[in-house]
């Protein structure tokens, strides 16, 4: 078992988000381990301490979700391709391209005490590529991607729900990377309603007051398909808010032909007419794959 001292300089470098120096201190802690003996116990504390490698040519020098304390609050998503696989308008590129820009010299701007802008909102329609654009700007900037699991955040006492809160930013500011918050609706829905408790409101004020001091080391995008539901003082915190409106026709059927084109699926005149009756980009994904699979089946 490790030594008080030991334990007591390690949690110390945790308290001080060195993260080096508590990577070191756990590896002592390890070997300090394997000399007692416990090579057991030694394999599987150097085994814990493994970093997760790189992400597209990126170090991850950032603390593991473990480390940060955010187990079963975070959930890492799947890589994406860049901006140019998610149908965007002229201007959600340009905003977004920017946004890259201010990432990519960011030492820059912090040499001449200008921040870079962190905190954003996308909201608008259901699946018309929030989420996929928050996945997209994590493979351009080279960062991991997590998405929050709400209901994880959201404790069954009330009262866990700040502490998972501040959890929830303390990995942002720690870890580079980006941070999905989908549908913030739950967590930030306009305070004073009448069928809310009170620990709801508090809730809300404690993420506004965590959005408006924390500093993320990535990325922290959240998403709304009600933003007329959200607090005004919550979306006034955001460095940016940016509308991610349903698609028109010719949106649709642009979009449309390029999934069909990359899954090898024929465009019939049937298969155009379900994408004019299409709401959002998810929807006509999800009848592209649904005429593959058939074609599939049917020995195609």
């Amino acid at each position: 078992m490790a030594k008080l001292a030991e334990l007591s300089k390690l949690f110390h470098a945790i308290s001080a988000r060195d993260w080096r120096v508590a990577q070191e201190l756990a590896l002592e802690v390890a070997e300090a381990e394997a000399t007692r003996g416990n090579h057991a116990a030694a394999t599987r504390l150097r085994g814990a301490l493994k970093p997760n490698g790189t992400r597209n040519g990126a170090p991850n020098n950032g603390p593991t979700v473990e480390a940060a304390g955010a187990v079963g609050i975070l959930t890492e998503l799947p890589p994406l391709r860049g901006l140019g696989s998610v149908s965007l308008r002229q201007r959600q590129r340009a905003e977004l391209q920017t946004l890259l820009k201010e990432w990519r010299l960011r030492d820059r701007l912090q040499q001449h005490g200008v921040r870079r802008r962190s905190k954003i909102l996308f909201y608008g329609p259901p699946g018309c590529g929030k989420s996929m654009a928050a996945r997209a700007i994590a493979h351009e900037a080279s960062l991991p991607a997590y998405v929050v699991q709400l209901d994880a955040v959201m404790g069954a006492f009330l009262g866990q729900t700040a502490l998972r809160v501040r959890e929830l930013f303390r990995f942002a500011e720690a870890a580079p990377s980006v941070l999905l918050l989908d549908e913030v609706d739950a967590l930030g829905r306009e305070r004073g309603n009448a069928m809310d408790v009170g620990e709801l409101d508090r809730v809300v004020i404690s993420v506004m007051q965590h959005l408006e001091h924390s500093e993320p080391a990535g990325f922290l995008i959240a998403t709304s398909n009600l933003p007329s539901h959200l607090d005004p003082a919550l979306v006034r915190r955001f460095d940016l808010k940016l509308e991610f409106p349903a698609p028109t026709k010719a949106e649709r059927t642009r979009f449309g032909t390029e999934i069909a084109r990359a899954h090898g699926v024929t465009l019939t005149q049937r298969l155009k007419a379900e994408f004019d009756g299409a709401r959002a980009f998810a929807d006509i994904e999800r009848l592209v794959s649904d005429e593959k699979r058939r074609k599939l089946l049917n020995g195609g």
